[in-house]
């Protein structure tokens, strides 16, 4: 069931990057450009989602909005990676210094008889 879901849901992720790079390269309208003819109209071999109030095709401003969004996406998770390894670097850089461990004679080492000595 599990392999099932995620099957879909790796379909949906490929449908969505797949529109977002592809739908621009065929789209004969920008988004920004008005038909005033067209207002509110219905789905058309232009337009398959139909016009908004400005006559501006929706299919063109969907696939531009979503290009942007997952621009600033990956924008947002590449700054959060790189400030995440950078700090994690001078956390790891830049620890207190730790005592040294006295040597421990080891006819003073104890064994508990089970599994680990105590010292």
């Amino acid at each position: 069931m599990r392999a099932r879901q995620s099957l879909i849901g790796w379909g949906l992720l490929v449908l969505v990057l797949a529109f977002a790079a592809l739908a621009p390269l065929a789209d004969a309208v920008g988004p920004l450009r008005q038909n005033l003819m067209r207002v509110l109209a219905g789905p058309d071999a232009l337009a398959p989602f139909g016009y908004d109030h400005l006559g501006r095709s929706m299919m063109a401003r969907l696939a531009h909005g979503l290009r942007l969004s997952l621009m600033i996406a990956l924008a947002t998770a590449a700054t959060a990676a790189a400030v995440g390894i950078a700090l994690g670097t001078l956390a790891a850089c830049w620890t207190a210094p730790r005592p040294r461990s006295r040597e421990v004679n080891s006819s003073a080492s104890r064994s508990c008889g089970r599994c680990c000595s105590i010292r």
